[in-house]
């Protein structure tokens, strides 16, 4: 009986409080800091854009912290094999892409993600595809 009256919930303030932080304005929430992890995402996006071996991205559509976008494929080769050779190379540089439907490839900034980030992961992204022969090696 005493569950069918919510006795059974005697940890929801634990749920509850990172949910509540979350929905907090000012420096104690983070409402504010979204804008830096939309602002962070698109100049992912931008830059990710500009590196030769990335398809299917228009950072004018960018507008949360999820960027989508894939990689091209070496002729005769399957899209999927292509993603799995370029986000093991990604690993291997300690950077977390995600993978996303259809072959393609989601990254997603938050919390912690600083610009210095989005460099050094852009920078990690052109060594990636370089070395799964997905795009020519740059200096």
């Amino acid at each position: 009986m005493s569950k069918l009256v919510g006795g059974g919930m005697r940890q929801v303030g634990v749920l509850a409080a990172p949910g509540l932080v979350a929905l907090s304005d000012g420096p104690e929430g983070m409402i504010e800091r979204l804008a830096e992890d939309h602002a962070n995402a698109r100049l992912l996006a931008d830059g990710l854009a500009e590196i030769d071996g990335i398809i299917d991205l228009d950072p004018a559509r960018v507008r949360t912290n999820y960027v989508v976008f894939g990689v091209r494929p070496r002729p005769g080769q399957e899209q999927l094999d292509a993603r799995g050779a370029f986000l093991a190379e990604m690993e291997q540089r300690s950077v977390a892409y995600i993978q996303y439907s259809h072959g393609r490839i989601r990254a997603l900034t938050h919390y912690g993600i600083e610009r210095a980030d989005i460099e050094r992961t852009l920078a990690a992204t052109r060594e990636s595809l370089a070395a799964a022969g997905l795009a020519a090696a740059t200096a």
